[in-house]
């Protein structure tokens, strides 16, 4: 059913918040990023990241003891967490599971060269600076699993923006997301703002010259409206998720133009009509889809058959008729769930492997997605 992507070292449920039957986790993004140079024990950090470092620290109500290693006078490219390139500027900022609390500084929207800032699984609150994601270096954002709240800013349009993962799953967001603010990520790989509790509806335009766009998690939230048409346009969707909202219509046919989908999943929503068997056919790379407890009619169209690496379909709890279908069309070790007769399934990992954009100094080389 549906699951969402996690860190591998954590399994806690945010505030209490509960699935059908199991915690609900976050997308875990396993990076691993290309770097050209790892830091030098003999460089020294730029004066300015070591300011905005310094700022960031002092603005914790809890630091775990990260004042320790983090000391004026010292080298910030020795400092826990930090990593540097050869001229010293910091890079990478990885400060996951570290305990850390309050609110996050802007102050590290001034370090010029980072590429990458995790702060997941941290109990860190208030606002999302704007800073952050202003960033005109940053390609890996991850805040997952803290207190973040409030709505995210409108960003200006600004052309040519390096972000490529953005994880702010796990958190206490509100509002619409605004179209404008992700118009101008055209390197954007995978977004997931899963588990948190933004309204409105889909943005429309969230395909929208993304040729690497690979990635879309969207569930545990209260986006209304239909399905947008233009989701269609993501020419490399891999995995599209949108489970426990309030979404309402039908599944548009312009959907199935992302042929290269492997995980479509709606469950949990408010959409209604029948499948097209014309038209769900050309999904066949589809491994897992979840489109249960909709108010979906019809028969199961044995098109299905022909959708040779399908491993999970669920359907159940809708008004699906299961017609009759060739068991030898349907795959050898089918995982099929609808009202009428249920089978064992078991999740499985999925591992999708993301090409390079063009003159991209770091990448998230691999998205892990797994599931339980």
């Amino acid at each position: 059913m549906e699951d969402t992507m996690q860190p591998l070292h954590s399994s806690w449920n945010k505030n209490n918040r509960t699935t059908r039957s199991w915690p609900i986790r976050s997308l875990g993004l396993a990076l691993l990023p290309l770097l050209s140079l790892l830091s030098p024990t003999s460089c020294v950090c730029i004066e300015q990241d070591k300011i905005s470092l310094l700022k960031f620290v002092q603005g914790l109500s809890q630091d775990s003891g990260l004042s320790t290693s983090w000391r004026n006078g010292t080298n910030c490219c020795t400092w826990k967490g930090i990593t540097c390139d050869a001229d010293g500027a910091a890079t990478e900022i990885s400060l996951a599971s570290m305990g850390l609390e309050g609110c996050i500084s802007p102050s590290l929207g001034n370090i010029t060269s980072l590429l990458s800032l995790n702060l997941s699984c941290n109990s860190l609150s208030g606002g999302l600076p704007e800073e952050l994601l202003w960033s005109r270096s940053m390609v890996v954002f991850d805040v997952s699993f803290n207190n973040l709240n409030g709505d995210l800013h409108k960003l200006p349009s600004t052309i040519g923006q390096p972000m490529q993962v953005i994880n702010i799953s796990s958190n206490q967001f509100t509002g619409e997301i605004p179209s404008i603010t992700l118009e101008s990520m055209e390197n954007l790989v995978a977004l997931n703002v899963s588990n948190n509790s933004f309204t409105g509806e889909i943005p429309s335009t969230i395909c929208v010259k993304k040729p690497f766009f690979s990635v879309l998690d969207l569930s545990f939230n209260q986006f209304n409206g239909s399905i947008p048409v233009n989701l269609g346009d993501c020419s490399v969707l891999k995995v599209l998720k949108a489970g426990h909202n309030k979404l309402d219509g039908t599944l548009p046919n312009e959907l199935y133009n992302a042929t290269f989908l492997e995980h479509l999943s709606f469950p949990n929503n408010r959409l209604q009509g029948a499948l097209s068997a014309e038209h769900l056919v050309k999904l066949e790379n589809l491994v897992i889809l979840d489109l249960a407890e909709n108010g979906l009619t019809g028969n199961i169209p044995d098109s299905i058959g022909q959708l040779k690496r399908l491993e999970e379909l669920h359907l159940e709890y809708n008004s699906v008729r299961r017609a009759a279908i060739d068991s030898k069309q349907m795959l050898q070790s089918q995982n099929y769930h609808s009202p009428v007769q249920q089978f064992s399934w078991r999740s499985k990992q999925c591992q999708l492997h993301l090409t390079q954009p063009k003159n991209s100094r770091f990448y998230a080389k691999q998205v892990r997605w797994y599931s339980s």
